[in-house]
């Protein structure tokens, strides 16, 4: 025994060493499929229930999803619809408003060029109506020049009325200004004709000078009819007479007139009689 005692070993024993490791090994495996082997029954045993619990509820779901589809649907919808219904209100009256504005813009762009398109006709009618009055005032004055020219051969005497201050001796022609005539002067050319039985009077219209002339005194023939005195119109480009009653005081300009007694010197010479 004493012998054995004092043995020191002089190494590492592989044996022994590999025999308590493996020990160890084998206590930690038994362990942990001890432990794995307690959750799988506690696990299964959960999956179990939780299965259970699954086909007892189903069919109470099932059913109480079958009895409340036809209400819940339409109220879910309707819900829904209630919900959305001042989104939807606040974008129709957006865009209703967007339109208006749009209308309106467009609308004020057309009145605004009609206005400009009105404004600038109107002006081209009046350069171009003032334009054709010029025209014709300046034929009428050569047409009714030459007139004149004709009634005073082979000699008379040619006078225009309130150029002087008084008309005297024989007059052939008389030249009356329409725009300056007044129904006071009646009397003074009532006068005037009276002495000269066989002279022709002359309305002259000149529209570049008198704008207004033609409404002065419309209706000339009735004016001078008492008078004895037949009126004419004078075509402003041929000085050929014309029916007075074919031209009317709404014409822009109306005609220039001859006034004369029937079988006098200056009606004939006019009709081309002398």
């Amino acid at each position: 025994m004493e012998t054995m005692k004092n043995t020191e070993r002089t190494g590492v024993d592989i044996r022994v060493a590999l025999s308590s490791r493996a020990k160890a090994i084998s206590a930690q495996a038994h362990h942990l499929r001890a432990g794995s082997a307690a959750q799988a029954g506690t696990g299964a045993g959960g999956q179990g229930f939780r299965a259970r619990i699954k086909r007892w509820i189903k069919p109470f779901a099932r059913g109480v999803y079958k009895i409340f589809r036809p209400v819940g649907s339409p109220l879910a919808f309707r819900t829904r619809a209630y919900l959305m219904a001042p989104l939807v209100t606040e974008i129709h009256q957006i865009r209703q408003q967007i339109a208006k504005d749009l209308a309106t813009h467009k609308r004020a762009q057309q009145e605004a060029t009609e206005r400009l398109l009105s404004a600038h006709t109107m002006s081209v009618k009046r350069e171009l109506k003032a334009s054709q009055d010029a025209l014709r005032s300046r034929l009428a004055t050569r047409a009714t020049s030459a007139l004149i020219q004709n009634l005073l051969q082979p000699a008379g005497t040619f006078a225009e009325f309130g150029a002087h201050a008084e008309v005297q001796g024989a007059i052939a022609v008389l030249k009356i200004d329409a725009a300056r005539f007044e129904q006071g002067m009646l009397d003074e050319i009532a006068s005037i004709v009276s002495r000269n039985p066989h002279m022709a009077l002359i309305v002259a219209f000149d529209a570049s000078h008198h704008p207004n002339a033609r409404h002065s005194n419309p209706d000339w023939p009735r004016v001078f009819a008492h008078l004895g005195l037949v009126a004419k119109a004078i075509d402003p480009e041929s000085g050929v007479l014309q029916d007075a009653s074919m031209h009317s005081a709404d014409d822009a300009l109306p005609h220039n007139l001859l006034l004369a007694r029937e079988g006098a010197n200056a009606w004939r010479r006019a009709q081309g009689a002398l």
